[in-house]
Order: C-alpha cells, then sequence, then structure tokens
C-alpha cells in the first residue's frame, strides 16, 4: 500500500506517470509501455463525465471497490507515448507444485552484500523518476546473475546494466539519457522472497569509459555470452548508484520458472530462440520521434470527450483484436 500511495503523490505532484504492463503467464505477450503527462485525480462519476464512458464500462471496477470497503480512484491522462516493449516475455511464472523445491529463502537484508541479492536475479526493472526528465520503466532480463553487475564500494555501491546493439532502439533509452536520477526494482519470488527498490543518481557510460574504469565487468559480460558471434562488449552501460535501498517487509509468496519458457531463452545479447532476432528492432528504418508534435499536445492540455465519440471509435476499431487477445489467454489457460 505504501509503494502504491508514494506512485500516486509522484503523479499527482508532478503531472506524470509510466506504466509498464507485463502479463505474467503470456509467453507470447509484449510489454505495454504507457506515459501520461496532464495526470490527475479523478472518482468514477467525474471521469464518465468527462469522456462520456457509459456506465457499464466503469460498474465492475466501482463494484470490485465496494466489495472491499473502498472507494475507487482512477488516475488520467493525456498520452506522451504508447508503444509496445522491444520484446516478449523472456520467461514465464507459475506457482510451486508438490513436485517443486522448495525455494532456498535466505531472508536478504539491506545490511547484506548487495552482490547476495543481485547475483540470484534473471530479471529487474528500471525506472527512471526524476520530474527534469520523461518517466519511464523498462524490464532488463538475462541469464541469472548477469541482468546487473555490482561494484563495491566503500561509500556507495554501483549496478552496472549492459546495453547491447539490440538495445539500441529501446524506447526506455531516451529516459535513461534525460534523467538523472532512477531506481532499480527487484521483484525476488525464486530465492530470497523479497521486493527491493534501490535508488540514487544514475548516468550512461561509453564503452571506452567502461573500459577505463572497470574493464573487470567487460570481461565477465563479454565471457558470459551465450554464441562467440555475439561475444562483444557493450556499446554503452547504465550505471545506478545506490543511494537508497527501500525493502517492503512482507516475504513474497513463491513463484518458479515455467519449463516452456526458461529465463534467458530470448536475449538480444545472447543466444536467439522463439524466432526472434536483433533485426527485428529495424533502427535504421524507423520513424523519428516528433516532439514538436507531442510539446503541441501537451500545451493544449489534458484531452477530454464528453461526446463519447473517442471511447466509440477505439471500441470499434479495437474489438476484433481484443477478442482475439482474449480467446489466446483462455487456449494457454486452459479454460
Amino acid at each position: 500500500m505504501a509503494s502504491v500511495m508514494e506512485v500516486v503523490e509522484g503523479a499527482l505532484d508532478t503531472g506524470r506517470l509510466a506504466i509498464l504492463a507485463l502479463h505474467p503467464t503470456d509467453p507470447d505477450a509484449m510489454g505495454l509501455h504507457i506515459t501520461l503527462f496532464g495526470v490527475v485525480g479523478r472518482d468514477a462519476t467525474t471521469l464518465a463525465k468527462e469522456h462520456g464512458l457509459p456506465a457499464e464500462v466503469l460498474a465492475p471496477m466501482v463494484e470490485a471497490a465496494a466489495a472491499e470497503d473502498s472507494e475507487i480512484f482512477f488516475l488520467v491522462g493525456g498520452t506522451d507515448e504508447v508503444f509496445t516493449q522491444c520484446s516478449q516475455n523472456l520467461f514465464v511464472k507459475r506457482k510451486p507444485r508438490s513436485d517443486d523445491a522448495p525455494a532456498k529463502a535466505t531472508g536478504w537484508k539491506p545490511s547484506d552484500p548487495l552482490a547476495e541479492l543481485m547475483g540470484a536475479q534473471f530479471e529487474l526493472f528500471q525506472v527512471t523518476v526524476s520530474s527534469r526528465g520523461v518517466p519511464g520503466a523498462s524490464p532488463r532480463n538475462g541469464a541469472t546473475g548477469s541482468v546487473a553487475y555490482v561494484v563495491e564500494s566503500a561509500n556507495q555501491d554501483l549496478l552496472m546494466i549492459p546495453y547491447h546493439p539490440g538495445n539500441f532502439i529501446h524506447g526506455h533509452a531516451a529516459k535513461l539519457w534525460s534523467n538523472p536520477y532512477g531506481a532499480i526494482v527487484v521483484r525476488d519470488e525464486h530465492h530470497h522472497l523479497r521486493q527491493v527498490v534501490l535508488r540514487g543518481p544514475c548516468r550512461v557510460m561509453s564503452h571506452e569509459d567502461m573500459c577505463r574504469e572497470h574493464p573487470a565487468v567487460i570481461r565477465v559480460e563479454v565471457a558470459r555470452s551465450m554464441s562467440v558471434s555475439s561475444r562483444r562488449p557493450p556499446p554503452y552501460w547504465f550505471v545506478q548508484t545506490v543511494s537508497e535501498v527501500i525493502m517492503e517487509t512482507d516475504v513474497l509468496p513463491t513463484m518458479v520458472l515455467d519449463e516452456s519458457r526458461p529465463s534467458c531463452s530470448l536475449n538480444a545479447a545472447g543466444e536467439s530462440k522463439f524466432s526472434k532476432k536483433p533485426a527485428y528492432f529495424d533502427a535504421q528504418n524507423t520513424t523519428p520521434y516528433d516532439q514538436a508534435l507531442q510539446h503541441r499536445r501537451e500545451d493544449a492540455g489534458r484531452p477530454t470527450d464528453a461526446s463519447g465519440a473517442e471511447y466509440r471509435r477505439w471500441t470499434l476499431e479495437s474489438t476484433n483484436a481484443m477478442e482475439a487477445r482474449v480467446s489466446q489467454l483462455r487456449r494457454i489457460a486452459g479454460t
């Protein structure tokens, strides 16, 4: 609850919100990244009036909140960016079965070495949180222990995350370059059963600077590559200083990797499977981001549509795709 309140407070203070939606069990799902501007808080009645929404659209959410003896509150804003992440889910999690080995929970705590936490991870989330830049959130995945390297220091530890050629068009890269402060979110459901947020100043580091300051980290990253052709140093690195360590007090429920999609089975810097190649990104033919248009949209303020015309248009255009998506999820769930 505290984490949710912090997000709400930040969105209302800055007027910006970045959302990353991931499906935990669909191996073909693409992460959806949405960035909003002009964010305000609205109750269900006001939201429906401002956007011409039929009563039945919000009714299930209002009823679910009422069943919990709560009131529902919406954050709404204009869309800055809407795009899919540059890769499908790299793995699929499931609840443990009776024949699964128990989680190796070791009860990591902030006083323990950070390397013990990061060495067990195959996923983390990068979040850029400064109001001075465009907000963003992005998953980083890879072989266990290689999603981020820890450089220990007497003062503050550093987390170093490699960016390979396939990541050049990564939508999050611009956020990294434009924000001086960021956070790494670790949700460890498989080993330590802890959720930890690591916050502090962040920056991008070139290959040349890494060679001078941290050559050992480069050697480890190159050596761990799964194929000879991909054993080349990353062109740049994301460097996160760990100034703050925030750990949720509750122990997370245990999840395990499904055998159908083990960790790092799909990786721009590693072994390509599931017909995914770095050429997918097609960076040379990508249309440049129209910043002038976005500035005009933001100057015009958060859009509203009391007539409901935009909602009806969206419903008409998305119906077939929505039905196909629901059918896919039902097929995977076996229902």
